[in-house]
């Protein structure tokens, strides 16, 4: 995932995005996981105090 280090993420961060991400594609019907997947996975991580203004999913998706 190329995100990984543009969003800091450590190896259990990417973890707990990866089976959030594998819960929406189930959810949504999809055989396998979509871009779609990932960002709304991501769009639902926490940020530390300190942290940006949050992940821009319009970017992401592209």
């Amino acid at each position: 995932m190329a995100a990984t280090g543009r969003l800091n993420l450590t190896a259990r961060g990417y973890s707990r995005v990866l089976k959030v991400t594998r819960s929406i594609a189930d959810l949504d019907g999809s055989d396998g996981v979509r871009r779609v997947h990932i960002v709304e996975a991501l769009s639902y991580r926490q940020r530390s105090a300190g942290e940006g203004e949050g992940i821009d999913a319009q970017a992401m998706a592209r």
